[in-house]
């Protein structure tokens, strides 16, 4: 159904079930002129998948929060940008 995206300051972590599997991906990022804490957005999973699909051979991939309640996400990679409404919103998690 959706895929837990957490954005730490230095890390992206990816969590997804179907059902039986439960799945867990992490990778270093870079994030730039942004607060200390943890992001967590809920994204549909067909939405990674086309996400994947058709930015997935660009070298970065900049995601951005989009809308007064910070429900949609965009991924943007040299010229093509995919907008993507979330199943959960914009949770902001600060580290102590």
């Amino acid at each position: 159904m959706g895929t837990l995206l957490e954005v730490g300051t230095d890390e992206l972590t990816m969590v997804a079930t179907d059902g039986y599997r439960l799945a867990k991906w992490q990778m270093p990022v870079s994030r730039e002129n942004l607060e200390e804490g943890t992001i967590k957005y809920i994204v549909p999973s067909r939405a990674l998948a086309e996400v994947a699909r058709n930015l997935g051979s660009a070298e970065s991939v900049e995601v951005t929060a989009l809308g007064p309640a910070g429900n949609q996400l965009s991924f943007s990679a040299q010229h093509t940008s995919i907008v993507v409404r979330l199943v959960d919103g914009n949770t902001r998690t600060t580290r102590r």
